[in-house]
């Protein structure tokens, strides 16, 4: 069972899990299912985080997996959190004019957005994100760690500062944890 942050109550049937899973990957159905699913009981909720990851992964739709990404992050699924990373990593934002704090805080980007609101348990990919040869990489995992702001990211991010060559990520760094 994914980890989800909410007790199951009764009431719920299989069947309708499974009316709203097609709605949610049907891009024509998928924005009504995400209301259905928020508004739903928490059986509903349950059942539907326990499919999020297998749902993403198969994913193609832009729209659909976008909606996914959001109930990732309201459900806080950590099952989910390897999809998010490649979905995150791979770039793809809701074209539109935002601002650079809409940018910082991934209001244009709903699987960075859904990695902040499950918080902690990410770390660990981010840390392996903070790893790679590209710069834009990098600055992601900064940018997830730096917006959920506990303790333990920004550990991460003064222990990460040293070994940082890109001096436009350096200055993010030293705004986000300063060296004491």
């Amino acid at each position: 069972m994914a980890s989800v942050l909410f007790a199951p109550r009764t009431g719920f049937s299989q069947v309708d899990a499974t009316a709203v899973v097609a709605q949610l990957q049907n891009a024509d159905t998928s924005d009504a299912a995400v209301k259905e699913i928020e508004a739903g009981d928490s059986e509903l909720k349950s059942a539907i985080a326990d499919k999020l990851p297998s749902l993403m992964s198969n994913q193609k739709n832009y729209d659909v997996l976008r909606n996914e990404s959001r109930l990732a992050g309201d459900l806080k699924v950590v099952a989910c959190i390897p999809n998010l990373v490649t979905f995150f990593v791979n770039g793809d934002v809701i074209p539109g004019g935002t601002t650079s704090t809409q940018r910082w805080h991934m209001v244009d980007d709903p699987a960075g957005h859904a990695l902040v609101q499950i918080g902690d348990p990410v770390i660990p990919y981010m840390k392996k994100l903070l790893t790679s040869n590209q710069s834009d990489d990098r600055y992601k995992a900064i940018q997830v760690l730096g917006n959920i702001k506990s303790a333990a990211a920004i550990d991460v991010l003064k222990q990460h500062r040293s070994s940082e060559t890109d001096q436009r990520l350096q200055y993010v760094l030293d705004k986000l944890a300063p060296q004491s």
